[in-house]
């Protein structure tokens, strides 16, 4: 299985990323460090993905750095949107409820 952690670095202003693999003896492996190195590249045309995920590995890839985001206190602006649309919506029915079922 893959893990993530994911962890705010305040002196890079930045995060610190490991990703991990359990092995079968009830170790670990690290994944090497990478370095995001940009190339000029004709828009339309993309020669290879920036990072190929394959098989069963890319699941929980993906599951782990979506569980660490959130985690980290990472959010989208459309997650948060959607979680102030909810606790709006949590105070209307609660208002309603008051309204509809008042208490003699």
């Amino acid at each position: 299985m893959i893990r993530v952690e994911i962890e705010r670095d305040a002196s890079i202003r930045g995060y610190d990323i490991w990703i991990t693999r359990e092995r079968p003896d009830s170790g670990i492996q690290l994944a090497k460090p990478i370095e995001f190195e940009f190339c000029d590249a004709e828009i339309g045309i993309l020669e290879q993905p920036t990072i190929r995920l394959s098989g069963r590995n890319s699941d929980d890839f993906l599951r782990g750095f979506a569980t660490a985001l959130s985690a980290s206190g990472f959010k989208v602006d459309e997650l948060k949107n959607v979680n102030e649309q909810i606790s709006a919506i949590k105070y209307h029915l609660e208002d309603m409820r008051a309204l509809v079922f008042k208490k003699k």
